[in-house]
């Protein structure tokens, strides 16, 4: 018999915490990067940035709506 597909919810959210740290990391970087005196590519890295740390905060409140609420202890919570 066949198991069925099981998502392991601590490594997704572990995968979802790390891509909201390299999106908000890759933001300010591009933003620090951003040349004032190159009007052109200075516009188009602080939009990349702006993106990339909007992309990473949006990423980072799923986790924080997702994560298992710290409230109840292990031994309380059910077992599937």
């Amino acid at each position: 018999m066949k198991q069925p597909f099981i998502i392991h919810w601590d490594a997704a959210l572990d995968a979802l915490r790390s891509a909201s740290w390299a999106l908000l990391l890759a933001g300010a970087v591009l933003g620090l990067l951003a040349d004032p005196a190159e009007s052109a590519n200075s516009d188009a890295m602080h939009a990349w940035a702006k993106g990339a740390i909007m992309a990473g905060a949006g990423l980072w409140s799923a986790w924080a709506l997702l994560k298992p609420a710290q409230a109840v202890p292990p031994s309380q919570r059910q077992q599937m």
